[in-house]
């Protein structure tokens, strides 16, 4: 018996060694000590507890089972081994034999809440969940202190994307105390996971009733306004009442810079992106957003420097990728890495649609056309199948010149981008609040929106509009946003209105407060999707008839756009359901012309790069518009026209060897290709006196570049498609009195193309034509033309008087 005693007195000792061991981290010499107090006295149940429960902690669950079924057997505190027996059966998936055990323990020790947990646990890896969940319900309503597993399991549902069930044992919680802030809390981000918004926001108020710091539900609140219900006011409210709780989360910052940006508050925008960067400096989220903000400001320098700290920290970002591209593009730097960053991103996300888009457009701008087609399918196909979003919204601009796009398409497209880019406006006209039920003024007074006050295109045709404007009826405003070149054009432009805004980069709910104010009657956009657009001003509403003319050959695709000025060619009646605005068709032409614009000499042929001889095939139309299948029909005419050649604007420098190796490819030698530089306006109007024929592209037509040949006496014969874009040349022409010179496939294009070529007398008979009817045809009729414009405005108000009267 003596020696017994002393044997017992030994392993107690060693087994307190072990726990000091234990206690100060050291396992493996605890493991030692566990084992020398099991081989002193192998029947001792709570040596061999303590050595199973250190083998558990080795991570060693099957030397800890065998150890701990000894440990039972010697009947060693029961409920605390077959605890730690289910673990280690748990460890090793032997599920139904760990439940089994922690069942064994809570009937021995009901109260042992750590083994509540486990148990739940251990039911729902064997997928036995509507057990789990009782489980955690039974002991939350046995002791208040097991309240929380219910939650506890919530959350493994969630986690294995079981929402019902998650949600359920959430109610459970609350079930047993209504104002539990977390239940709540995890209850709303579900119902916002599920897309039922109005329920998340209940819940998450109730979780700020009970706990009012609770700043992960001021955020949640304020992404639910601004991405489901689309109120920004109220977005903005939840976020910055975020940060008054926690002004250090980076990521709060970074959404409400969102918030500002889709408002067009740039500058509040900016403010809070860059606290988000310098919060959390490797934030690759929003370095890249901030690129996005400085982009569409015009610093495109600075926002690649963002783009690239973004890829720094995320290398495989597929938009900050396409940020950089999109920055180059900015800057007008069109090399072999625009493309490759353009396919960088899409190599990380191939449903990057945007890049997708943008990408195709700069390969019809290099006229590079391999794998066109297919590119331009899958954008088709997504416009009908991707629901938009920033990542899926295509530029409609870009989508005018696709291949194999017809009008309804290029209408898709326009609704889609309006419906995500202006998601917020809607929510904004309320709040701006304006009333258009005002007496008028004794004159009309129109607003014209625009980039392109400066030497640009559209500043070309409507110069002379502006200056002819009746102004004993109409008052005339410009309101630009592009940059001021200096130009005479622009020096004319500030003189043709009465009164000429700056306005900038200002917000656009400052403009459009400064629109409305002015008492704008009619607002014109003569930009619309183009680059540099604000047309999100005219989101806004500030003038009661809003018009899309000129800047945007197609459908604007928004609610806040009443009327597209058009003529019956550009818009027959039986297109017109393809055009979201009403169309107010003008009597001869949708195009303005200036019929003061010079009509210079013409140089000779050999000053413009041209040989003496020989027929001149020429399009000055910009490289993008040009496609395979046009530029298959132009080789064609210059296999058949001997000595012919062909003269194309040099708008691209990658184009041109792209064109010469595809002239080649179809057996026509290349040099019979001639590049023109770009120039001044009145020396190119002069060059187009050496051309004999202009030949238009599909589907979308030469605008400018069209009547700039007409006005020169210089034919030009079109092939019209079904869209605006594909209209225009026709429309022209029509007005001119040439519609023989328009076709409407491309093989009637070739032959009328081919037999002017080839006969002179038929040649000489339609540029005489021409040369007649430029002077006497509405085409370049100012007076006739603004006449005409101005009864389309007083048409367009009295429309409205006559909706306003019965309530419309």
């Amino acid at each position: 018996m003596a020696d017994s005693h002393i044997t017992s007195v030994s392993a107690a000792d060693t087994r307190q060694r072990g726990d000091r061991l234990l206690e100060q981290g050291n396992v493996t010499a605890a493991l030692e000590c566990y084992r020398e107090a099991v081989a002193l006295d192998p029947a001792n149940g709570e040596s061999l507890l303590s050595l199973g429960m250190c083998q558990l902690h080795d991570n060693a669950p099957a030397e800890a089972e065998e150890t701990l079924r000894r440990a039972v057997a010697a009947g060693a505190a029961e409920a605390q081994t077959r605890y730690f027996l289910g673990l280690a059966l748990q460890r090793q998936g032997k599920l139904n034999e760990a439940i089994a055990s922690f069942n064994t323990a809570l009937a021995l020790k009901p109260d042992a809440d750590i083994v509540y947990g486990d148990l739940c646990f251990a039911l729902f890896q064997a997928g036995q969940y509507d057990a789990a969940r009782n489980a955690a319900r039974q002991a939350a309503v046995a002791n208040p202190a097991f309240a929380d597993l219910c939650v506890l399991l919530g959350n493994l549902y969630a986690g294995a994307n079981q929402p019902d069930r998650a949600m359920a044992c959430y109610q459970d919680r609350l079930a047993l105390d209504p104002n539990h802030a977390q239940a709540h809390y995890l209850l709303g981000e579900a119902f916002q996971k599920q897309g039922r918004p109005h329920d998340a926001i209940a819940h998450y108020r109730k979780a700020l009733e009970a706990q009012p710091d609770l700043v992960e539900a001021c955020n949640n609140l304020g992404s639910i306004h601004f991405n489901d219900l689309l109120n920004a006011g109220e977005a903005i409210t939840w976020y910055r009442k975020a940060l008054t709780l926690r002004a250090d989360i980076a990521e709060i910052h970074f959404n409400l810079g969102l918030v500002y940006k889709a408002q067009g508050d740039f500058a509040q925008a900016a403010a809070c992106l860059r606290q988000a960067v310098q919060l959390k400096a490797d934030f690759a989220q929003a370095h890249c957003g901030l690129g996005d903000l400085l982009l569409e400001t015009g610093r495109s320098a600075e926002a690649r420097a963002s783009y690239r700290r973004a890829l720094d920290i995320k290398p495989d970002y597929a938009d900050a990728w396409y940020g950089m591209a999109s920055s180059f593009i900015a800057d007008h730097k069109d090399d072999e890495a625009l493309l490759d960053y353009f396919r960088q991103a899409l190599k990380l996300d191939p449903e990057l649609l945007t890049a997708r888009g943008l990408m195709v457009y700069h390969m019809l701008q290099r006229c590079d056309w391999a794998g066109l087609r297919d590119q331009a399918r899958i954008l088709l196909d997504a416009i009908y199948s991707v629901p938009p979003a920033g990542r899926s919204k295509l530029p409609p601009l870009a989508f005018l010149a696709l291949p194999g796009t017809a009008a309804a398409d290029q209408k898709q497209c326009a609704e889609r981008w309006v419906s995500y880019e202006y998601r917020m406006f809607p929510e904004l006209r309320r709040k701006m609040g304006f009333d258009f039920n005002r007496p008028r003024g004794d004159k009309i007074r129109i607003g014209y929106l625009s980039a392109d006050f400066r030497q640009h295109p559209v500043a070309f045709l409507m110069a002379e509009v502006f200056e002819l404007h009746d102004r004993s009826r109409f008052h005339v405003t410009a309101y630009s946003y592009g940059p001021n070149d200096g130009t005479p054009m622009r020096q004319r432009l500030e003189h043709a209105f009465d009164s000429f805004v700056e306005v900038g980069t200002e917000p656009l709910e400052a403009v459009a407060r400064r629109i409305y104010a002015d008492e704008t009657d009619i607002l014109v956009d003569l930009t619309g999707h183009t680059q540099e657009s604000r047309s999100a001003i005219m989101a806004l509403r500030p003038a009661p008839v809003q018009v899309n003319y000129l800047g945007f050959p197609g459908t604007m695709g928004a609610d806040f756009i009443d009327y597209m000025i058009a003529d019956r060619f550009t818009v027959p009646p039986e297109m017109r359901a393809h055009y979201t605005e009403e169309i107010v068709w003008l009597p001869d032409c949708f195009q303005a012309n200036d019929s003061l614009r010079p009509r210079p000499p013409a140089p000779a042929r050999q000053a413009c790069g041209l040989p003496e001889t020989g027929f001149v095939f020429c399009c000055f139309n910009q490289t993008f518009k040009i496609l395979p299948e046009v530029f298959d029909v132009w080789c064609r005419l210059l296999k058949d026209v001997p000595g012919s050649i062909l003269w194309l604007a040099a708008t691209h420098p990658q184009a041109e060897a792209n064109l010469r190796a595809e002239a080649q490819a179809r057996g026509v030698d290349s040099a019979r290709l001639v590049m023109a530089p770009l120039m001044n306006r009145d020396p190119h109007l002069g060059r187009l006196q050496c051309a004999d024929l202009f030949l238009d592209t599909l589907p979308f037509n030469a605008g400018t570049t069209c009547s700039d040949a007409l006005w020169m006496g210089l034919p030009v014969v079109t092939c019209a498609g079904d869209a605006f874009a594909s209209r225009m040349a026709g429309s022209l022409l029509t007005a001119i009195g040439a519609p023989e010179l328009i076709t409407c496939n491309l093989d009637d294009y070739f032959r009328l193309a081919r037999n002017l070529a080839l006969d002179p007398e038929q040649y000489a008979a339609v540029r005489r034509k021409i040369a007649v009817n430029r002077d006497a045809s509405p085409l370049f009729d100012t007076r006739r033309f603004v006449a005409n414009l101005e009864r389309a405005y007083i048409d367009m108000l009295q429309r409205r008087g006559e909706q306003r009267t019965s309530g419309g």
